[in-house]
């Protein structure tokens, strides 16, 4: 930051500057030959990053750097990972992280074995203080033999640290001063940090500057006159020989360090001056090379980072290693060439398992039949079939031209197929093709398998056209329109939760099939099974369900459209002509508050609005996006208000504002708490609590009883004679 000189004009450095550390390891390497180079940064410590980034971008220049790599060290990272990454483009890596993370990377290094002399490590250690961090090996933990071992790879970079006697005086001086006049004790070993001479000579060397001005005769207030004075310059400081460059950075001299096996203690093997910028070793001292060698690692191994080279073909190993990976990848590749082939022909059977075709000879109707009510059995005329005969008059739906109000009371067609009651759907289709799609989509049917979903039986394509039936598993409780329409059953909040909760658990079942989407959702699509559980219905087979034309007549039509159209989300009106087409996920999570509207307020779509508007009025206004939107008017009811606050999110106008059936889920389950999830354990409760109350009362009655007839006989004795009593008694 403060290279830029041209912002900071009057600043000179004294003591170093980052800039220069690139120069520092340029030396090195051009020393060994070294061209690849890994670096790993610790972003985490301020001091680590600068320098870092200062050597990632100067090395970068030389072409040498071959991976850089930051970690954050306060996290619990993958230091083996790390390794393992730089190991396959450098062997020389230098580490620019805080001391203790030095320690960690060297004794994960030594369990890698990179230690054994095939790797060099280097790191920087400016100042020899605890301040700027511990790199040293030892911890008196039990990891400091190991550590000490592998310190043996590690090449330090510090600041040359003076040693003439001048300074060494100076030193003492500073230490004398910081206990008598700040009370600070200079641990032992604790050498005097090299900023304090640096700021000496700073001090010296403005000196110099303004001795310079006044001999001139100039301004000893411009500070800019001054400072260039300073700049350019070099003289014997206490700190050693200051040379200061034109751009006012001094030229540091830097020490490399290397640890003695014998000693355990880093010791200088040579210099790096800034004057004549080349490595110059230190006479009578060497580098201990660990592993045993007398010299550094090749910059790249004999067989090449990845043991790939060329110059390894020839070794026996490496072609049986070559065999071995060879062969691994064609058993690996025909393993999977083979499962992919026998889920194909898996799929293609399931495409073709035509178990689902119903034949109409196999199918009983029960002619008249509404939901549990007994009627007789009648065979499917295929030669003469009608819709009289289908029981078309049992499935049709009336609504008077001149009444909103929605039907009573849904009628459906049950039959019997292989000894199951099933329920019958027919669709007016005029021609039915097995197409792969149709096959696609009867297979996405038949695999839904859930306790809130109508499981689907089969479908008969073979009656005279334009009809083809649908058999899916029969519900004898009716729909859930059915159930909030009769007055008879009561609806307590725990018989609807357990509605709701239903709806969710196969909506959400649904949406993470292959079916994906429902599009039909409706209350009359929500069938109430024996045990009181409700299931979706009318899902999925969309080349089935879509009728090619209509039987009915177009006033009937018109009207039964508009009413359907109460549950489809608004976005979803202006290209939708028969329900279900088009569908989306977030139309469902619409239709699906719609529904919480009818068993909130147990009524219709829209139950108060259509007290006043018609079907296909309500359908345009939903349509026109009005703001605030048009909604069913709920009001103040006796609910759980979070119901109410789920049930105008699911109803937003933008698709994007509505909760997916995984959110609504999560939400229900929250509000489901103080209620019986499963009506059926709700009516056990209910029947024990009923089971304990009528013993307790028969237990008072016949102690009532018993004090009666105590009554009864003491008063005989006492108004006839004993014998006469006895004998009454």
């Amino acid at each position: 930051m403060f290279k830029d000189k041209s912002r900071y004009q009057t600043l000179t450095r004294m003591s170093y500057c980052q800039c220069r550390l690139k120069l520092v390891f340029s030396s090195i390497f051009r020393q060994f030959g070294w061209r690849h180079i890994a670096l790993i940064i610790d972003r985490s410590d301020l001091f680590s990053l600068t320098v870092g980034k200062n050597l990632e971008y100067g090395l970068k220049d030389e072409e040498v750097l071959k991976f850089v790599r930051e970690l954050d060290g306060n996290d619990e990272e993958d230091i083996d990972a790390y390794l393992k990454d730089a190991s396959m483009y450098a062997r020389v890596i230098i580490l620019s992280v805080r001391g203790s993370l030095v320690r960690k990377f060297m004794l994960s290094a030594l369990a890698l074995g990179m230690t054994r002399g095939e790797f060099t490590f280097l790191d920087v250690e400016i100042f020899q203080s605890s301040y700027w961090g511990d790199h040293y090996w030892e911890l008196g933990d039990e990891d400091d033999f190991k550590a000490r071992k592998s310190y043996e790879a590690l090449l330090r970079v510090s600041l040359l640290q003076p040693t003439s006697p001048t300074y060494q005086y100076f030193a003492e001086k500073v230490r004398f001063l910081a206990k008598r006049d700040y009370n600070y004790t200079f641990v032992e070993d604790e050498e005097v940090n090299f900023f304090i001479g640096a700021f000496f000579d700073g001090v010296y060397l403005l000196g110099m500057a303004l001795n310079d001005t006044l001999n001139e005769g100039g301004d000893i207030h411009d500070g800019t006159a001054i400072t260039r004075k300073m700049w350019g310059r070099d003289f014997e400081g206490i700190t050693g020989h200051v040379r200061i460059d034109d751009n006012g950075d001094r030229d540091a001299d830097y020490s490399i360090l290397d640890l003695d096996p014998i000693t355990g203690r880093f010791e200088v093997v040579a210099h790096y001056y800034g004057i004549t910028r080349e490595y110059s070793p230190v006479k009578g001292k060497k580098i201990h090379w660990p592993g045993g060698r007398e010299g550094p690692p090749p910059d790249v191994p004999k067989c090449g980072f990845l043991g790939t080279s060329p110059a390894c073909q020839g070794n026996g190993d490496m072609i049986i290693l070559y065999g071995l990976v060879g062969f691994g990848i064609i058993s690996a590749f025909a393993a999977a060439v083979t499962y992919i082939l026998c889920k194909q022909m898996k799929l293609n059977s399931e495409l073709n398992n035509m178990s689902w075709r119903v034949r109409p000879d196999e199918v009983l109707l029960e002619v008249g039949k509404m939901f549990g009510s007994k009627m007789g059995l009648q065979k499917l005329n295929y030669e003469n079939f009608s819709l009289q005969q289908f029981g078309l008059n049992s499935g049709r739906v009336s609504i008077a031209s001149g009444n909103s109000q929605l039907p009573a009371q849904l009628f459906t067609t049950i039959g019997i197929y292989k000894g199951e009651r099933v329920a019958i759907k027919k669709v007016a289709k005029k021609k039915v093709y097995i197409t792969s799609t149709l096959l696609w989509e009867i297979k996405q049917a038949r695999d839904v398998s859930h306790e809130n979903t109508v499981r689907f039986v089969g479908a008969c394509i073979d009656l005279p056209r334009p009809t083809i039936l649908i058999l899916t598993e029969y519900c004898p409780k009716g729909s859930l329109k059915d159930v909030l329409e009769n007055e008879a059953i009561q609806l307590d909040w725990n018989f609807r939760m357990s509605l709701i909760h239903d709806v969710v658990k196969g909506m959400a079942y649904l949406h993470n099939s292959d079916v994906g989407v429902h599009g039909k959702l409706r209350s009359c699509n929500c069938l109430i099974d024996g045990r009181f559980v409700l299931k979706i219905s009318d899902f999925g087979l969309r080349t089935l369900t879509t009728p090619s034309e209509y039987v009915r007549d177009q006033n009937y039509y018109n009207m039964l459209n508009f009413t359907e159209l109460l549950w489809v989300a608004p976005e979803l009106l202006p290209a939708t002509v028969i329900p279900g087409t088009p569908a989306t996920q977030k139309g469902d999570v619409y239709s699906f508050a719609i529904i919480l509207e009818e068993i909130v307020v147990r009524g219709g779509p829209y139950e108060t609005a259509r007290q006043f508007l018609d079907p296909q009025a309500i359908v345009e206004r939903v349509a026109l996006h009005e703001s605030p939107p048009f909604r069913p008017f709920v009001g103040q009811r006796d609910c759980p208000p979070d119901l109410l606050d789920l049930m105008e999110k699911c109803w937003s106008d933008s698709p994007d504002d509505r909760p997916t059936f995984s959110g609504i889920r999560s939400s229900v389950r929250l509000i489901m708490k103080g209620f019986c999830e499963n009506l059926m354990d709700d009516l056990l409760r209910r029947m024990e609590q009923y089971a304990n109350n009528l013993e307790s009362l028969v237990e008072e009655k016949t102690e009532q009883l018993s004090m009666e007839k105590r009554r009864t006989e003491e008063l005989l004795y006492q108004v006839l004679p004993r014998p006469v009593a006895q004998q009454l008694l």
